[in-house]
């Protein structure tokens, strides 16, 4: 892109779920000079849990996650016998199990589970009965 001689912030806010807009600012552009940045936008890390109760997979649940301001980001969804999963951006999550049985199970909550970009996280969680 063209810009005129100057100080120049550019900002890049990709169209994929999940992906953080990206900001370079302060960029000297001299007169008459071509200036690059390269601006590198992270890819997506696997977030998966796999639940057990008994010794066994169990499939029966809610998996919803939240940022580390609380607020939903989504729930994981089910792939194989009691192994739940969602792409995500890099960040620190929260999760919120929810056994669709609640006479028999507790509600689980796990908290801190950092992911970087392109990073695979897997989590066991034995649910625990009354």
């Amino acid at each position: 892109m063209k810009v005129p001689e100057g100080t120049h912030d550019v900002g890049v806010e990709p169209r994929v779920d999940g992906m953080k807009p990206q900001r370079v600012t302060g960029i000297e552009v001299p007169g008459g000079n071509t200036v690059e940045k390269t601006i590198t936008i992270g890819t997506l890390g696997l977030l998966r849990v796999r639940l057990i109760a008994d010794g066994k997979p169990f499939n029966k649940a809610r998996i919803e996650v939240y940022d580390d301001y609380d607020d939903y980001v989504t729930d994981l969804t089910r792939v194989a016998g009691g192994t739940f999963e969602a792409r995500l951006p890099g960040g620190t999550y929260r999760l919120v199990i929810e056994p669709d049985d609640l006479d028999s199970y507790d509600v689980e909550f796990i908290d801190g589970i950092e992911l970087d970009d392109g990073q695979t996280v897997e989590s066991n969680v034995t649910l625990r009965e009354f």
